[in-house]
């Protein structure tokens, strides 16, 4: 599945790992992005909750550790080697779902 996730600007893959608390879902995965929320967006993270709610579908994305120095008095300085905004979201295009031995496919076929 990453292979075929490669060909995609933007992906999310999501894995239970095979731990005991929830086994109905083994792995889920949304890929391409029809709509995103990021710094650089004309967006704030305030914002979040617009965009979630104008977008009643699946959102995946991250909001990574350093986010924390916007919200509280704290700070750190730990070399970024990935290049990761400070948090993003997005509306795939696909999303796959695997649940026991069945896989799941959506597709956004538009409006």
């Amino acid at each position: 599945m990453l292979n075929f996730f490669k060909k995609f600007s933007i992906f999310c893959f999501l894995d239970n790992h095979g731990y005991e608390f929830d086994k109905s879902v083994e792995w889920i995965a949304g890929a391409g992005a029809r709509n995103t929320f990021a710094p650089g967006d004309d967006a704030s993270f305030i914002d979040i909750d617009e965009f979630i709610h104008s977008n009643p579908d699946w959102i995946f994305g991250h909001v990574s550790y350093d986010f924390k120095n916007q919200i509280e008095e704290l700070h750190s300085s730990n070399p970024d080697g990935i290049g990761f905004p400070e948090f993003l979201f997005f509306i795939p295009e696909i999303v796959f779902i695997l649940k026991s031995n069945e896989l799941s496919i959506g597709v956004y076929a538009g409006h």
